[in-house]
This record gives C-alpha cells, structure tokens and sequence, in this order.
C-alpha cells in the first residue's frame, strides 16, 4: 500500500519488533486508540481480543471518516454501525 502513496500505520501487541525489521517503512505505533487518529480506514486484520474487543464509540471521532473493514469477522458490526461506523466484513454481506 505505501507504494500507492497510502500511509500505513500498524500496530500489534507482539509483532512489532519483527514487523518494523521487515517493513522499515510503514508507521508503527504501541497504543491502537492512536492508530485510527486521522485516518481513512481502519482495517481490522487480527483476531486478537485486544483489537476485537475495543470500544468503537471510543474510537468513532478519531479517524477522518469512521471506516472499517473487518477482514477476520471478530467484531461486532452492530457495535460499531452503532458507534456511527461504516462496516465491512469480509465474505458477508
């Protein structure tokens, strides 16, 4: 994606360190609340319980336009549409 211009932000509770050696030129950040600030889309790619379970409501005035593609289809997409998220969730309708 940085190759098409897109900035990437990325955060993960225990794959950082490996990831920032692999991908040097993505964004890397520790907390998840801060990813999302600013953004266009937030893509969910992880079934951690730390990710999936995460306050949409909390999170709804951080991006530029609250977006999420859940590509794992742990989160509550009610939650979220609720939150004011615009929801996708991969192989679902």
């Amino acid at each position: 994606m940085p190759s098409t211009g897109a900035a990437v932000t990325v955060t993960d509770p225990k794959a950082l360190d490996n990831a920032r050696k692999v991908h040097p030129e993505l964004d890397y950040v520790d907390d998840p609340i801060t990813a999302v600030d600013d953004t266009d889309l937030l893509l969910h790619l992880t079934e951690w319980h730390h990710y999936s379970h995460i306050d949409p409501k909390r999170l709804a005035s951080r991006p530029k336009t609250p977006k999420v593609i859940d590509a794992r289809g742990t989160l509550n997409t009610d939650q979220w549409r609720e939150a004011g998220w615009i929801t996708r969730t991969l192989g679902r309708p």
